[in-house]
């Protein structure tokens, strides 16, 4: 999906994060360690579309994966996992991958320097019980985490003619134990600044108001209130953005996440996945869990 801001301002409500404040943490995504991978086309185009054009950047794809299967060069970011354990023949750390498209090859004008925030929360399917699913008020929030600020590298900034790309961070299970327990399942979404530099689309680099290191990106619980929002910018697994900029024309009054629906006649197929994901629920579930 993708979407494009030009609006200079929106209220995030307040009570995102002073009305639940022990169930909301952060942490600094401008500490994790990051890859971006680029997929070189078989024959890549040359030049690019003419500006009237109107192509944007594109969130494509979502999902996690295995970090102790990333390879010699971390650049094996396409084997999906769903399953993370401390113990027994499963590993711990956890590599949250973004599929991404740039609307003109590498190479060709200023590098993309993306900026990406993920929540995490906990998976609940919709049924009779609870019919929201994984929907929630932003004054009445679940058990949430928040990786602030991951910055990948420049995309575009060598001879590699690519227009896609795979981004990637690392978190460690254990970082998901004060938010969720020792054990469970858990479900994330997210929003990619792609112009954090403002070399892209006429505006402003986004600011570090919250004193990271890193250029902020959509929601900083570090400055009460504030989203940043940017044109741009693009999200999955949730309709973050929609609400932050629409809640009050349209009085929306629930965050959408995209949560996986067991009357679905789709199996489960890999391990910690829900019964009835599909590519309208990705980013997918996953479940960790630590053992002796």
């Amino acid at each position: 999906m993708r979407i494009q801001l030009a609006i200079a301002s929106a209220a995030l409500g307040m009570t995102f994060v002073a009305g639940a404040a022990a169930q909301v943490r952060r942490i600094d995504g401008c500490t994790l360690p990051t890859f971006a991978i680029p997929l070189t086309e078989p024959n890549p185009r040359q030049g690019a579309a003419p500006s009237t054009c109107g192509a944007l950047p594109v969130v494509e794809d979502a999902w996690t994966m295995d970090a102790d299967c990333l390879g010699a060069t971390s650049d094996l970011l396409e084997s999906e996992s769903y399953q993370f354990i401390i113990g027994g023949v499963f590993h711990q750390r956890i590599t949250f991958v973004t599929k991404v498209k740039l609307p003109i090859p590498a190479g060709i004008g200023p590098p993309w320097r993306l900026v990406e925030d993920v929540v995490i929360v906990p998976c609940r399917t919709q049924s009779a019980q609870n019919p929201t699913g994984e929907d929630f008020p932003p004054n009445a929030p679940p058990p949430l985490l928040l990786i602030d600020d991951v910055t990948f590298p420049l995309l575009g900034a060598g001879s590699t003619p690519a227009n896609e790309f795979l981004i990637g961070f690392v978190l460690e299970i254990t970082d998901l134990v004060m938010p969720f327990g020792f054990g469970g399942d858990v479900d994330w979404f997210a929003i990619v600044d792609f112009d954090s530099d403002g070399v892209h689309f006429s505006q402003a680099a986004t600011p570090d108001l919250d004193g990271n290191g890193c250029p902020d990106s959509a929601i900083e619980l570090g400055v009460p209130g504030r989203f940043a929002p940017h044109t741009g910018m693009g999200e999955i697994g949730a309709g973050l953005v929609d609400y932050l900029l629409n809640h009050q024309a349209l009085g929306l009054t629930r965050i959408d996440v995209f949560e996986p629906h067991p009357a679905s006649p789709i199996p489960a197929a890999l391990g910690g996945m829900q019964a009835g994901e599909s590519h309208h629920s990705r980013p997918w579930c996953f479940h960790f869990a630590l053992v002796p």
